[in-house]
């Protein structure tokens, strides 16, 4: 987590901010200021595309009153990030607001941020594979001690000592969650939303953007499988 940007000349205790997310099935709004926050989940069994706007409207969100935007800039589903990417450049533009992009890693450790030790946030990345980024915490936020990166469920890895490990991967990825255990490394589930998304921004966390630059961040350029991948074939 890092700034505070000159554009950004925004009281974080009073700012009336519109957060989104969504970079998992789970997607999400959050919206209003850090002492009123509120938040609901999109419906499960639609595309995010036909669900976030319907969502926006049917929470009565006045967009001429908010102060800034805030999203979720992944890792996360590669199509389902590009929704909301394209919803905050489309909401800046027209109202002149500034974007604040957070990590999916920064808004799953966030319930976490009063652990003192260092935390292993893991994302499913689907095919097979987990996007994975070693924080911090501090008072602000946290501070990366490790770049995110891709990790399969079989990998060795060596962490930190007390290291914290969270994420949306125990339903996917068992014998993980069983060498957790087995080294005693302790692990909680926890998925990013909307709500710890704007959580991050008010704690002055987020990286400011124009809303050219509100594009999604991705650990990995390919995002689909093959058929004969999917088959097992290669």
């Amino acid at each position: 987590m890092r700034l505070l940007h000159p554009c950004a000349a925004l009281c974080f205790a009073v700012m009336n901010l519109l957060a989104l997310d969504t970079s998992t099935e789970k997607a999400s709004i959050a919206w209003g200021t850090k002492s009123s926050l509120q938040s609901c989940f999109l419906p499960f069994d639609l595309p995010h595309s036909q669900t976030l706007l319907p969502a926006l409207k049917n929470s009565n969100i006045d967009l001429t009153q908010l102060s800034a935007l805030a999203f979720n800039q992944g890792p996360g589903a590669f199509t389902a990030l590009r929704q909301s990417a394209a919803t905050v450049q489309a909401f800046a533009l027209t109202f002149n607001l500034p974007i604040f992009g957070v990590s999916s890693f920064e808004s799953i450790a966030l319930p976490f941020l009063k652990e003192n030790r260092p935390i292993l946030a893991l994302i499913d990345a689907r095919m097979n594979e987990i996007y994975a980024a070693l924080l911090m915490p501090h008072e602000k936020g946290f501070a990366f001690l490790k770049n995110p990166f891709l990790m399969k469920e079989g990998d060795d890895f060596s962490l930190p000592n007390e290291t914290l490990a969270v994420g949306n991967i125990q339903a996917l990825y068992p014998r993980l969650i069983e060498t957790f255990h087995a080294r005693h490394i302790p692990f909680c589930a926890s998925f990013p939303t909307a709500k710890e998304v704007a959580r991050c921004v008010f704690l002055g966390g987020g990286k400011i953007l124009a809303p050219e630059e509100a594009h999604p961040v991705y650990v990995r350029n390919k995002v689909a499988q093959t058929l004969l991948e999917r088959e097992g074939k290669l």
